[in-house]
């Protein structure tokens, strides 16, 4: 899990919200063994916006 934790952490600049948010979904998938996953995130008015789905 560190290994994830630190490459994650070395992402280099310049790379946009929703490939960070992508590339951490992948591994926390990967680091539980599921089959997939989602994000979400909190939008105006508490409405939840879906950001990104992985797996299969």
């Amino acid at each position: 899990m560190n290994a994830r934790l630190a490459l994650l952490d070395s992402v280099e600049q310049g790379v946009t919200e929703g490939e960070v948010l992508r590339l951490a979904l992948q591994h926390a998938v990967a680091e539980l063994d599921g089959l997939g996953g989602t994000v979400h995130l909190r939008g105006p008015m508490s409405a939840l916006r879906l950001v990104s789905v992985g797996g299969g």
